[in-house]
């Protein structure tokens, strides 16, 4: 079923085919990050699953847990430890994680085909994924390296409290063959996988595979995956509580929150460009247009 519905979703699609055959032959060199550190259940399966399908896979991630980093980075000095062949632990955020990767670990004049971000202990969804910092190693591999490389984020909800879960590791291994399946068909259609300057928010429901209903091209929702405050709790401390919204499920037409929550994967091209929409741009350029310096 996946794989009918991957295709008829690609097929659905609004993004160019740059070309019909595949220039991108034989094992692709793969870089592999995250937010939630190089050791966690999520990208050691997808080095796993990468690796057994024959490609080049070198894991370059934070050496601990970086979420809500969105796309920023680290300018200082950092320290980058290769705790396992071709798996290296970087003191940075992960969008540093790909600009290390790519201009310092892989050979100056052998980039990255592909940088896969993921898989993220929650799904990174709606505007919640413009603070994610797995969708921001993607922006960071689109807009910051001197020649973009195509990339894919990847995120799922946690089955309880424990990410190494007997239920979670065969859900990450589920994911991860998933994966491998959705950059074959990339590759498949496309001469670098996905066009110039386009990425991929990929986010999974936490199911076994017979329940999940397909596979949706979607947009990036509006409304919020969650609410979130901050409460004093001591003296100068201030932890932080999240919440549903009211309106979790409402949003816009084909909206990658309602579809994750009702049991499809949900695939949202993303290009880093935060310009408003026309209509937008133009109110402002009315309210503004008698203003002087």
């Amino acid at each position: 079923m996946l794989k009918k519905a991957l295709s008829v979703v690609l097929l659905m699609a609004v993004i160019p085919v740059a070309s019909a055959t595949a220039v991108l032959n034989g094992p692709l060199d793969i870089l592999i990050t995250n937010d939630d550190g190089f050791d966690t259940p999520g990208i050691r399966a997808l080095h796993r699953s990468f690796s057994e399908a024959g490609h080049n896979v070198k894991i370059v991630a934070p050496s601990k847990n970086f979420s809500g980093s969105s796309a920023s980075m680290t300018f200082n000095a950092i320290e980058v430890k290769e705790v396992e062949p071709d798996i290296y632990s970087v003191a940075g955020s992960p969008a540093t994680t790909v600009v290390v990767g790519a201009s310092a670990i892989f050979p100056a004049d052998n980039q990255p085909d592909l940088v896969i971000s993921g898989i993220n202990e929650g799904a990174n969804l709606g505007p919640a994924a413009t603070m994610s910092g797995t969708v921001g190693a993607t922006i960071s591999a689109m807009n910051v390296l001197p020649t973009p490389i195509p990339a894919i984020a990847i995120s799922t909800n946690v089955i309880g409290e424990d990410p190494h879960s007997q239920e979670n590791l065969i859900m990450v291994d589920q994911i991860s063959k998933f994966m491998v399946r959705l950059v074959e068909t990339l590759r498949d259609k496309n001469s670098r996988l996905l066009p110039k300057g386009l990425a991929l928010n990929v986010n999974y429901p936490p199911l076994p595979q017979e329940e999940i209903k397909g596979i949706q091209n979607s947009r990036q929702g509006q409304v919020p995956f969650f609410n979130i405050a901050f409460k004093k709790v001591a003296p100068d401390l201030y932890a932080p509580s999240f919440s549903l919204p009211e309106e979790a499920g409402k949003d816009v037409k084909r909206s990658d929150t309602v579809g994750f929550n009702e049991g499809y994967i949900t695939i949202v091209p993303i290009d880093g460009d935060y310009t408003a929409g026309f209509f937008k741009r133009h109110k402002i350029a009315t309210d503004i247009r008698d203003l002087t310096p």
